[in-house]
């Protein structure tokens, strides 16, 4: 599920978009009308000074709206990778989808491609040869040396030994006369049950 604080960016992030697209159609609109009125002669022609500058307005205003849209489609992949990578067993999520963000490239269209962050050449499939998908991009970061440690299986972490399995120290490092702090902290990691007997063994016979 997409996370509330990235609902609330993309929801900003469209309404700033369409803000920029009704001003675009503003001036537009008034260019076309103006255009209108000179040719049925009920209007005369507007300095091209000022003709000029409803142009420049209206070209930045149409930028304006590409890249709110382009800014919208990002903040979107880039939810959309932070919960697929969440799907894959990412730990941090959030951070991953951080990381590969400048593999995300959108044209003017608004089209996304997944691309090589160094070249931003387009990465496909070897085998189909067709653009790769988001979730495409996660398993392949799950491949990557950089960001594997972010997948790490926790049930694939050495597990700790019980009292039984784990050998008896032949000195209890927590006795006074066999101190030994690296053997305590060894045990306490390994086998915390085993470190908390040793320690009430200890006080006991002090």
């Amino acid at each position: 599920m997409t996370k509330f604080s990235n609902i609330k960016t993309i929801t900003e992030l469209i309404r700033k978009e369409e803000r920029e697209k009704a001003k675009a159609e503003i001036y537009k609109q008034l260019i076309e009308k103006q255009a209108k009125l000179e040719m049925l002669g009920l209007s005369e022609p507007l300095p091209l000074s000022i003709m000029a500058d409803m142009k420049a307005d209206l070209n930045k205003a149409v930028k304006g709206a590409v890249t709110a849209q382009k800014a919208s489609i990002k903040t979107f992949v880039k939810a959309e990778l932070e919960e697929l990578a969440g799907l894959e067993g990412c730990h941090l999520p959030s951070l991953l989808s951080e990381a590969l963000a400048d593999n995300i490239e959108i044209d003017d269209a608004g089209t996304v491609t997944i691309v090589d962050a160094a070249s931003k050449l387009p990465l496909r499939d070897p085998k189909s040869g067709k653009y790769i998908s988001s979730h495409a991009l996660i398993l392949l970061a799950k491949e990557n040396p950089n960001y594997r440690p972010l997948f790490a299986d926790a049930s694939a972490a050495p597990k700790k030994s019980s009292p039984c399995s784990m050998a008896l120290p032949s000195r209890n490092p927590w006795k006074r006369e066999h101190l030994n702090l690296t053997q305590q902290a060894k045990i306490l990691s390994e086998n915390p049950e085993l470190a908390h007997r040793l320690r009430e063994e200890a006080k006991a016979k002090r």
